[in-house]
């Protein structure tokens, strides 16, 4: 399962601050990491009237992708889930790192701003640690300006074993941990001894059984 830790805390909390420098220091360690961040707006990104992504989507296309240099935006009827934007999406990352998302059950780490939210960290499914500029009694709690110790914390919780994804006729699959964990030293250790393998940190491995179609 690819990993993924939610940011939760309360509007103005000062999350987006707090991800942002959590990510930027993980990615200098070298990890590729993604971002998803929850809203209640709607309609953010709309497609001007007559451009040919709102044509597509008028001729009733379910899933339109734009691409630009360097970037590329995709249209959706549907809303996915947010398991499925984190294995369909962003299957090629390292980490997934969620700002929001309160109420899954994804691990979370609780940013505090205000002494009365502390009331309510029980509240929290999967709760692994606070940030919050003192001591709470019975989490891990990490300091606002302790964002090294923090990356630390993710690394060790979430980057130190290997993991694999797997995805049968474009669907993702769950594996058990003794699966996952099997799958991905398996393969680590095949292709650890091909010529270009060594020291291989993320593999992609595509196959096709014999069969129909």
């Amino acid at each position: 399962m690819l990993p993924a830790i939610a940011f939760t805390g309360f509007h103005n909390a000062g999350k987006t601050t707090l991800v942002r420098r959590v990510v930027t220091t993980l990615r200098a360690r070298g990890y590729r990491i993604g971002v998803v961040k929850s809203t209640k707006e709607r309609d953010l990104v709309q497609e001007p009237p007559g451009k040919d992504t709102a044509l597509y989507r008028g001729d009733g296309v379910e899933d339109v992708v734009l691409l630009e240099p360097g970037r590329a935006v995709c249209f959706r009827e549907d809303a996915p889930s947010l398991e499925a934007v984190v294995f369909d999406l962003l299957g090629r990352c390292h980490l997934v790192v969620c700002e929001g998302f309160k109420g899954s059950s994804l691990p979370k780490i609780e940013v505090v701003a205000d002494s009365s939210a502390l009331s309510r960290l029980g509240e929290r499914k999967n709760l692994l640690a606070v940030v919050w500029r003192e001591p709470v009694e019975g989490f891990r709690t990490f300091g606002p300006h302790q964002i090294e110790e923090l990356a630390d914390f993710i690394e060790e919780t979430f980057l130190g074993e290997g993991w694999a994804a797997l995805w049968v006729n474009g669907r993702p699959v769950a594996m058990k941990p003794f699966v996952e964990r099997t799958v991905a030293t398996t393969v680590a250790a095949l292709v650890g001894n091909l010529k270009g393998g060594e020291g291989a940190r993320t593999v992609e491995l595509k196959i096709r059984l014999p069969g129909e179609g």
